[in-house]
């Protein structure tokens, strides 16, 4: 009786096993009966900076330029806020923005409000970045004294909100941008003994921002020479630079946006350090303080600003800094009224929120949720996906970003337009497949080379999956992690 019963679930389990043999290969979920082989990945030394105020080395750098300010103007009878205010920097910390990386207080002339600023960013969980123009002016010096600095740098600088000195912003050569008679501040070559004192010999998160290619010419192929004299002349901790995708005089450039990334990272790279970019938030800029009316609509839109910050993730970016965190006035001139304090800043010059704000806040949950990945992975390239994504990325490619064909270890394809950044996680494969349409939703088809488990990030949540294949639905611009076990 045992015997027959036994007899009788063997040939039943058989039964099953050959029923699921035949349906095989229908559902992803199903493991396959042997692991393809890989490559073991062994984890690799990461180069990432951080602060310790905004939660230390795990934790992303989300960076605004132009911080609270003086400002005299006033409208209808009315007065410009005042930025430092608990309102302002509890707005600021709840954009998602971690680091005032520049402000045009000057710390020879507003001492009290820069401490101020300090003791705020303190209070918000933000570093502030401090110019210091008494400081800057020790850069015409024949030698730089490292005692006569720490004298004056003392005042500030064991703040613990103390992100750094800012040095230049998109300082020129004599081939790249020159900045003609009477500009010497604006040369690399001006900054040659004090940007490498602050930041090797002080060892400071000192800001320093490179230009980004041309767009008009060849003048591209000088980008690489450009960013290595650079980084030689300013030895920083980290390489950041700017370029604005969806600026009225860059439509079309895509192609070199990601051509400066890919040089960018390069660079980085090789000298083993970390690189950062700026992210575009609002358009047209008015550094020449003219009246002029706005065009409308003020771009980027939610979904190009989106696919700004998750393309510059996918790249191995390691921070992004916003431009511009509070609008300066000028920015706001208008013609046939005053002021339009829509056009750009995720904070306008009147203390409104404008929508880059709402953009942000949204955004940097997911950035939250990812950031600890991202912080402790190696970029090993992109894939790309569609023929617009292999096309606006021709230019990267020619500087080793794109990993020739369309696999990454257990990435075996995928349909639909795409961009992955692929990275090496403490040994582990982590991928961030980015949508590249800004235009329309998309559900990306992703194929294994076998069954894992991994784990998906997207809009700040994470699941458990485990299968030899996934469909994503994905929002326009919108970046998903997969870490694989």
């Amino acid at each position: 009786m045992k015997l027959n019963k036994m007899l009788r679930y063997v040939q039943s389990g058989i039964s099953i096993v050959l029923v699921l043999t035949l349906l095989g290969g229908c559902s992803w979920q199903q493991k396959a009966s042997g692991k393809a082989e890989l490559e073991k990945m062994e984890a690799e030394k990461v180069n990432s900076v951080s602060f310790d105020i905004i939660g230390g080395k795990n934790v992303m750098p989300i960076g605004g330029y132009y911080g609270p300010y003086v400002s005299t103007y006033n409208e209808d009878g009315q007065t410009a806020p005042d930025y430092f205010t608990d309102e302002i920097w509890q707005a600021i910390a709840d954009s998602g923005i971690n680091w005032v990386s520049y402000s045009q207080l000057n710390y020879k002339d507003y001492p009290e409000l820069v401490r101020k600023s300090l003791d705020y960013g303190e209070k918000y969980g933000l570093a502030v970045n401090v110019y210091d123009s008494t400081v800057l002016d020790m850069a015409q010096e024949s030698e730089i004294s490292v005692e006569e600095l720490t004298t004056r740098l003392s005042e500030y600088m064991n703040h613990p909100a103390f992100g750094g000195m800012y040095i230049i912003d998109e300082p020129c050569t004599s081939y790249f941008h020159p900045a003609g008679e009477g500009m010497e501040s604006r040369y690399l070559d001006y900054y040659k003994k004090l940007a490498p004192t602050l930041n090797q010999k002080l060892g400071m998160l000192s800001y320093t921002n490179a230009f980004p290619s041309g767009i008009e010419g060849n003048e591209y192929e000088y980008y690489e020479k450009y960013i290595r004299e650079f980084y030689d002349t300013l030895q920083p901790k980290y390489l950041m630079f700017d370029r604005y995708p969806f600026d009225a005089s860059q439509k079309g450039y895509i192609n070199y946006y990601f051509h400066d990334l890919a040089v960018v990272r390069k660079v980085a790279e090789e000298k083993e350090i970390p690189f950062m970019t700026f992210i575009q938030a609002g358009s047209q800029w008015n550094d020449a303080r003219e009246y002029f009316d706005s065009v409308t609509p003020y771009y980027p839109n939610e979904a190009q600003f989106d696919w700004n910050i998750n393309t510059a993730l996918a790249f191995g970016a390691k921070g992004i800094n916003l431009f511009t965190l509070i609008q300066p006035d000028y920015f706001a001139y208008a013609e046939s009224k005053r002021f339009d304090f829509q056009r750009n800043g995720l904070i306008g010059a009147w203390g409104n929120k404008n929508q880059w704000y709402y953009y942000l806040q949204n955004i940097s949950k997911q950035i939250r949720a990812i950031d600890e990945v991202l912080m402790n992975s190696t970029s090993k390239g992109v894939l790309a996906y569609g023929k617009t994504a292999e096309k606006e990325l021709s230019l990267a490619k020619e500087n080793g970003a794109v990993i020739e064909g369309k696999t990454f270890r257990e990435l075996k394809a995928l349909e639909g337009e795409a961009l992955v950044g692929c990275f090496n996680y403490q040994g582990k494969t982590a991928l961030y497949v980015v949508n590249y349409s800004m235009e329309a939703g998309q559900k990306l088809n992703l194929t294994f080379q076998d069954t894992y488990d991994f784990t998906k990030i997207q809009n700040a949540e994470t699941e458990k999956l485990y299968g030899d294949g996934l469909t994503l639905d994905m929002a326009p611009g919108e970046g998903v992690l997969l870490v694989f076990e």
